[in-house]
């Protein structure tokens, strides 16, 4: 055995032994990223009061990722199932491209009631590919470390695809010697991921703003009122058009093909995101103070929805088109210059959001959402007149104290908060940036893990009492309230000289860079992070905590060089 001591086999949890696993496994990660993008322009006409600009645009960014895991076959943590011994590896490449061309065209009469009318017009294509395969081995001979030659064989692999394009019709007059502004035009799209690969869907806009300036005391230095109306679609997963097959095992010795579980929707479409917002600017004190303030509506329709079906049908979903989701929202914002003497100058920006999120309708029965680990644990269900984000879940509130599936919590915070500070004295910069999270309930399933093996820091306590409730049918003491502040990222700028800068040959800025992200966190909630979803980036069932990695610190030094 390599181990000695307190990192052999037996300290620390039956199951596993952590710091034999810090030692023993490897896991190595390997990441190449390629990104570049030319631009181009031309003036075609340039006089006193017109001028017309034709400019082309194109960008490439790949993404290649290589990642290997290796537990070796006496760990304490492998189960007793005959494959000791366990090789993972994990490789994922990405490629995206965009091409973008546009023409504008600026009329400027010269007069302050008709100051200047833009017209733009082009169009983007956009070409994305994501490949991802793992290879995992388990059974594996004493030092053999890849899965060729395990007795036990996985592979898997995904791979999407996107293409993309677009073309747009915008309008701009500045009016009233620029004090009014109006703005109206349309996008059309058209996707490979739609059911319809050639039909264009058309999002139309509009926008208006007028400015007072210095409307009642010479500290007012402008004050705005704006509104906007828009639409805007956001296209339907890869393969939600389609029809898929999926291995259905050996038949006499030979390879068959079913029905995937999820069924595909040929007359799939865009969802289509209606905005309607009004708010005020207001500045301040030749420009030190400025403050923000914005009242939003957002109503979606034709919802993207993963509609279970019957059992009986021999399918899991159906992804169909339907229904009406709103967001109703307040957003402020506040940004100050506090300090600015000499060399030195401090600017803060606070952001304050607030926003409430309903299912207005659906056009089948209500269901449970997708990801979750059932009404034991907390879920989501979409249903008429109702907030999305509640949590719903066992509880002894029915007649009698029947244990039923009902509503608990909101997982949605009452605010969000973002703070950022910055400071610069000549060369140097120092930027800090802080979340603020209040409330939002959090399902921490991680405490009930815990507490199951009588291991929770508090368990005697209230760790037994919570386990009693749970086991009784309560699923409300790992309901948890999520609030948090976290120092986001700490950033260091330093400019060097143009002296220092040339001494690279051709080059003319040099800036160097130092940054830490996740550095803090304060917070009463009892897991390692209230902001951990297991399910990943998706749209429900995002308030679900268990057993996640501690979240890591990162540190980064860059140098910036210009030429």
């Amino acid at each position: 055995m390599p181990f000695k001591g307190s990192t052999a086999a037996g300290p620390g949890f039956n199951y596993s032994n952590p710091m034999e696993t810090f030692t023993g496994t490897e896991n190595i990660e390997s990441v190449w990223r390629q990104a570049g993008n030319v631009r181009t322009t031309y003036t075609a006409l340039s006089s006193a009061k017109n001028s017309v600009q034709l400019s082309y645009l194109a960008g490439v960014d790949r993404f290649q990722q290589e990642g290997w895991q290796y537990a070796p076959n006496y760990m304490q943590f492998e189960p007793a199932d005959g494959f000791l011994g366990t090789s993972n590896q994990v490789n994922a490449s990405s490629f995206q491209m965009n091409q973008n061309v546009n023409a504008v065209w600026t009329y400027s009469p010269g007069n302050k009631w008709f100051t200047s009318f833009t017209t733009s017009v082009g169009g983007s294509y956009e070409n994305q590919a994501l490949n991802q395969y793992s290879l995992r081995g388990r059974g594996l001979l004493p030092t053999r470390k890849i899965a060729l030659g395990a007795q036990d064989l996985a592979i898997t692999q995904g791979l999407t695809e996107f293409r993309d394009q677009s073309y747009y019709v915008n309008e701009q007059a500045l009016l009233l010697d620029e004090k009014l502004a109006v703005n109206a035009g349309f996008r059309a799209d058209r996707s490979s991921a739609n059911g319809d690969r050639a039909k264009f869907y058309a999002f139309p806009k509009f926008s208006g703003s007028y400015r007072f300036v210095k409307p009642v005391f010479d500290q007012i230095d402008e004050l705005k009122f704006r509104g906007a109306w828009g639409q805007s679609g956001n296209r339907p997963r890869w393969a939600d058009r389609d029809v898929l097959y999926a291995d259905g095992g050996l038949i006499g010795g030979g390879g068959s093909l079913v029905s995937a579980s999820l069924l595909g929707n040929t007359g799939i479409k865009p969802e289509v995101m209606n905005e309607l917002e009004f708010g005020a600017d207001a500045t301040f004190l030749g420009g030190r103070l400025n403050l923000e303030f914005t009242r939003y509506q957002r109503q979606i329709k034709d919802l993207l929805l993963t509609y279970p079906l019957p059992p009986s049908s021999g399918l899991g979903s159906q992804v169909i088109n339907g229904g009406q989701l709103s967001v109703l929202g307040t957003e402020g914002v506040i940004s100050a210059v506090p300090l600015r003497r000499g060399n030195l100058e401090w600017t803060t920006r606070l952001i304050y959001n607030t926003n409430a999120q309903f299912t207005d309708n659906i056009p089948v029965p209500a269901f449970n959402t997708a990801n979750s680990f059932g009404a034991s644990y907390g879920r989501n269900r979409i249903a008429p007149n109702t907030r999305t984000t509640m949590i719903w879940g066992n509880a002894p509130l029915g007649v009698n104290n029947a244990v039923r599936d009902t509503i608990l919590f909101d997982s949605n915070p009452v605010h969000t908060t973002t703070l950022n500070n910055e400071f610069s004295w000549k060369r140097w910069s120092l930027s800090v940036l802080a979340d603020w999270r209040n409330g939002g309930y959090v399902a921490n399933m991680t405490n009930n893990l815990w507490d199951e093996g009588g291991q929770s820091r508090d368990f005697v306590a209230n760790g037994k009492t919570r386990f009693e409730t749970f086991n009784k049918g309560d699923i409300r003491p790992y309901i948890q309230k999520g609030s948090y502040v976290k120092l986001r990222e700490v950033t260091i700028n330093y400019q060097a000289s143009e002296s220092l800068a040339k001494k690279i040959p051709g080059a003319s800025s040099l800036r160097f860079n130092l940054s830490g992200r996740n550095l803090a966190i304060f917070s009463d909630y009892w897991g390692f992070d209230p902001e951990f979803n297991n399910f990943g980036n998706s749209n429900f069932n995002r308030f679900i905590d268990l057993a996640p990695f501690p979240p890591s610190r990162q540190f980064f030094f860059s140098v910036d060089v210009g030429f």
